[in-house]
């Protein structure tokens, strides 16, 4: 029985490669390709099979850069846009702008000072300042306010008018004009009727700038230059341009200055006594009389002095014993805010 077993498997094992030469013998091209195909196939089973286990756990290679599709850009991130100015809102067009109103000159170098209401006023102007430097001091050392009246051709003017007005007083400019008589010497920087428009503008400005702080001016002599319409014309114009107040020294009955003044819209005010046309001092107690006079008529006086001797001396003693009398002195910027209005 063993030896049946051995032949049978013998004869199986022969039968394979029988069956192998059969089918190479009688189809050997198809056999050739079929072996080709399936020697193929096993290969790539194994090399799949070899690539899976050493790739098992390894994150996936990124495909080629060209086949990726790239992020959407991240944008920029802006600043928050700045708030708008805000604009303040437009009038209507048919309301005018609000006007911005600055005070003229004269009330801006005016003194400050406040008038006591019920006592009477008294302005005392003191005229030709600063020629007589000495004498200038002594006006100067009287009791405040006066109004002290510069000379545009005085020495050390600017110095002397700072001293003035430091020492409580209020300001003028004294301007030479010429007066009737030939004998009269008004000094330089006079203004003449002959000269022509311009050339009284020019040295009206070359005399307003010979210092500063004044309120306004004055006219020293002048009695036939205030006469005259067309002169006082041009001075007015100029004045009102600065801002300046007149005050008419009133040496001719004839003088037109305080209707020119009002008609080119010059605040302007009138001398009632002179002091000293007379430098007696029997003279000069009477005029210092006629002023309290006007004072407690009208409520107010304007009075024009000299830097004189004897009218430095009277006004010492009288000015202390009026104020004790009820009278006040006032800077003569304080009688054209009366007339004006504060």
């Amino acid at each position: 029985m063993a030896v049946r077993k051995g032949r049978k498997t013998q004869t199986r094992r022969k039968a394979a490669p029988s069956l192998l030469r059969r089918v190479l013998h009688g189809h050997g091209a198809t056999a050739l390709v079929a072996v080709a195909v399936f020697t193929a196939l096993s290969v790539g089973a194994m090399i799949g099979w070899w690539g899976a286990s050493h790739v098992a756990g390894r994150t996936p290679a990124p495909p080629p850069q060209a086949a990726r599709t790239a992020p959407p850009p991240t944008p920029a991130v802006q600043p928050p846009p700045a708030p708008e100015p805000e604009v303040a809102a437009l009038p209507p067009a048919d309301v005018p702008p609000p006007v911005v109103s600055v005070a003229p000159t004269w009330r801006r170098n005016a003194l400050a000072f406040t008038p006591v209401a019920g006592k009477p006023m008294v302005a005392i102007v003191i005229d030709d300042m600063g020629v007589d430097a000495r004498r200038s001091a002594k006006i100067i050392a009287l009791p405040p306010p006066l109004t002290t009246s510069f000379l545009s051709y005085a020495t050390n003017l600017a110095a002397q008018a700072r001293a003035a007005h430091a020492a409580g007083h209020e300001l003028l400019l004294h301007m030479p004009m010429e007066p009737s008589g030939a004998g009269y010497d008004p000094g330089p920087d006079v203004l003449l009727t002959a000269m022509s428009d311009d050339a009284i503008r020019t040295r009206l400005r070359q005399s307003l700038s010979s210092f500063s702080g004044y309120v306004g001016i004055n006219n020293h002599m002048g009695s036939r230059f205030t006469s005259d319409e067309r002169a006082m014309h041009t001075v007015m114009r100029e004045l009102h341009g600065d801002g300046l107040l007149f005050l008419d020294s009133l040496t001719s009955a004839r003088s037109v200055g305080v209707k020119v003044a009002s008609a080119e819209g010059v605040p302007n005010l009138v001398r009632n006594v002179f002091i000293d046309d007379s430098p007696d001092p029997t003279a000069i107690r009477e005029q210092l009389r006629r002023i309290a006079e006007h004072a407690r008529r009208t409520g107010s006086a304007i009075a024009i002095g000299h830097p004189r001797d004897t009218t430095i001396a009277a006004l010492a003693e009288w000015l202390p014993a009026m104020r004790a009398e009820g009278f006040q002195f006032v800077p003569i910027s304080a009688l054209a805010k009366a007339k004006y209005g504060q």
